[in-house]
């Protein structure tokens, strides 16, 4: 397989633009496309911009909002810990309730 070179700033332009066009405001579309060159940058294969149709597709179809509404809450690790039995049973779906 033969070998692309493509400068980092039109890379992470062109991923920036992509997550914008889906629906990400202009600054998070940024600071995405930076994370996700990071790691490419660092060799973390798990976070990288080969993932971009995985965040494309997720936003798209609903299970990856694009601009969600962040809440925090006082003691949530403390909540969690308290329940460890449901978040081992739940595992995600957990999050869900403190999240929502």
């Amino acid at each position: 397989m033969d070998r692309v070179l493509v400068h980092t700033e039109a890379l992470q332009s062109f991923v920036a633009t992509v997550l914008e066009q889906i629906g990400l405001s202009a600054e998070h579309a940024r600071i995405t496309a930076d994370v996700l060159l990071s790691a490419d940058r660092r060799g973390v294969e798990s976070h990288t911009i080969a993932r971009l149709k995985w965040y494309v597709d997720g936003i798209k179809s609903g299970v990856i909002l694009a601009s969600p509404e962040v809440r925090t809450f006082k003691g949530f690790y403390r909540s969690i810990r308290r329940h460890s039995r449901a978040w081992r049973r739940f595992g995600t779906g957990w999050m869900r309730i403190f999240a929502c």
